[in-house]
């Protein structure tokens, strides 16, 4: 299997999450969808808090970290379910017994065989979730398609107890095979823009939250404005400038330390 590619492994330390008060409206739309079933399988942030009897597998994907190779991605999966479901190990194990070649198998053979044919065999409470994070990430266009082919296939398998949620940058080529109209998958899409006034407030928070701790810390060096804030609201609107309303992109040498009002040693 791919190590680090599963939840609360240290491999991805610091794990992602959202900061407080941020992305409250998708998160409480994404977390009714999935606790209510109030909609289609769709695409969402894995980083949303999803609660783990919900949870049946993730694959993060990453090129950068080697966790982007496609022959690996079922096997992975297949490992999980086996470690959070109690009743698909048996059944997952006795394939595997039976034909140890699985694990050189094709990924769409291990795809059936490791993952659709134990879950039909299981009775559910409650659908559980497979997420599939940063799947332009993975080797290969063709193989990304293919991954989005093998669960369009499934549209028959109405008894089949998962929830499929693919989160990816919008590469046309995945635009594209989800706009098909001869493709029978249901999917609630999300588009997240970064440089929207959404993003933007959210980005907002995220800064001034960490300047209050910043704040807590070093008051005594820091120098407050007339109406007693640090830094200025001047020096905060420039930097969510800078970051384009992405939190991840904020830099604090957009500034000099002077004009944040930071004493110097």
């Amino acid at each position: 299997m791919t190590k680090g590619a599963d939840v609360d492994l240290f491999a991805r330390w610091p794990l992602p999450k959202c900061y407080p008060g941020t992305c409250v409206r998708l998160t409480t739309k994404i977390q009714d969808w999935f606790l209510h079933n109030s909609g289609p399988a769709g695409v969402g942030k894995s980083a949303f808090a999803i609660e783990e009897d919900i949870l049946g597998a993730v694959y993060f994907f990453s090129r950068p970290n080697k966790r982007h190779k496609y022959v690996e991605v079922f096997i992975t999966l297949a490992y999980q379910l086996a470690i959070r479901f109690p009743g698909y190990q048996p059944l997952v194990t006795a394939k595997l017994a039976a034909k140890p070649n699985l694990l050189e198998k094709m990924p769409h053979v291990q795809f059936k065989k490791l993952i659709i044919e134990p879950l039909l065999l299981l009775s559910h409470e409650r659908k559980h979730v497979i997420i599939f994070n940063g799947l332009d990430e993975c080797e290969g266009e063709g193989n990304q398609l293919e991954i989005i082919e093998l669960i369009n296939n499934l549209h028959s398998n109405t008894s089949l107890p998962i929830i499929w949620m693919i989160c990816s940058r919008p590469e046309s080529y995945l635009k594209q095979i989800f706009a098909r109209t001869d493709h029978t998958i249901q999917c609630w899409r999300e588009f997240l823009p970064i440089d929207s006034e959404e993003s933007r407030v959210d980005t907002k928070t995220f800064i001034c939250g960490w300047f209050e701790e910043i704040h807590k810390i070093y008051g005594e060096h820091v120098e407050e404005d007339a109406n007693g804030y640090w830094p200025p609201e001047t020096a905060i609107e420039q930097i969510v400038e800078k970051t384009s309303g992405h939190p991840f992109l904020t830099s604090y040498h957009h500034l000099p330390f002077w004009d944040l009002g930071v004493e110097r040693c």
